[in-house]
């Protein structure tokens, strides 16, 4: 694929999904871009999430403030669409969510499932996002700034999260979330 929304990229097997994460670890949010799931996946273990800080060892000056993405500045999010085409995603034993950072990000059509998930199922980070500068004021001149939009994704039956369904509910007035078609089946757990 190219990935355009008829050409999409092809997320075949666990090593596309690799090969996205590595190429956002080099800086690259993919904005605009599209990706097809073209199967059902099993993240590994030591899955960290689609999106990455840009400075791993940055730390706010103010000791109040224990956060590390600078209000967005220091964060590559996840900003493409990622259609999951009715595929199943499942989280192993104490894993992650599919996806950690994401901004101007589209996330549809999928399943997910997890007997035991470390935070919630499809977003593991939210945070204070004021676009790449970071910077609040700014965001007006970010037109059609957003957050996520989640369409049809499916928290699976017996699923158990020690977070929140799909995603925490932190950030601000800013951070616009948008969730439709979809969700969290009867006996799932949420602590």
């Amino acid at each position: 694929g190219e990935g355009t929304k008829e050409s999409p990229y092809k997320i075949k097997d666990l090593n596309d999904l690799k090969t996205m994460q590595s190429i956002m670890e080099k800086g690259y949010g993919m904005e605009g871009k599209y990706f097809e799931l073209q199967a059902n996946l099993e993240l590994p273990s030591n899955w960290d999430g689609l999106g990455t800080l840009i400075d791993k060892n940055w730390h706010s000056p103010n000791e109040y403030d224990k956060t590390q993405e600078n209000g967005g500045k220091n964060v590559t999010p996840f900003m493409g669409i990622f259609d999951g085409k009715g595929h199943r995603i499942t989280i192993p034993d104490g894993g992650k969510a599919p996806f950690k950072y994401v901004r101007k990000a589209t996330i549809k059509n999928l399943k997910l499932y997890g007997a035991n998930v470390d935070g919630s199922a499809l977003i593991s980070s939210m945070f204070l996002d004021y676009g790449p500068t970071g910077n609040y004021d700014d965001l007006d001149s970010n037109k059609g700034f957003w957050t996520v939009i989640i369409d049809n994704v499916t928290l699976e039956s017996n699923s158990k999260t020690s977070d929140a369904g799909f995603m925490q509910g932190t950030g601000s007035g800013a951070d616009k979330v948008t969730i439709r078609n979809s969700t969290v089946e009867q006996n799932v757990k949420v602590n």
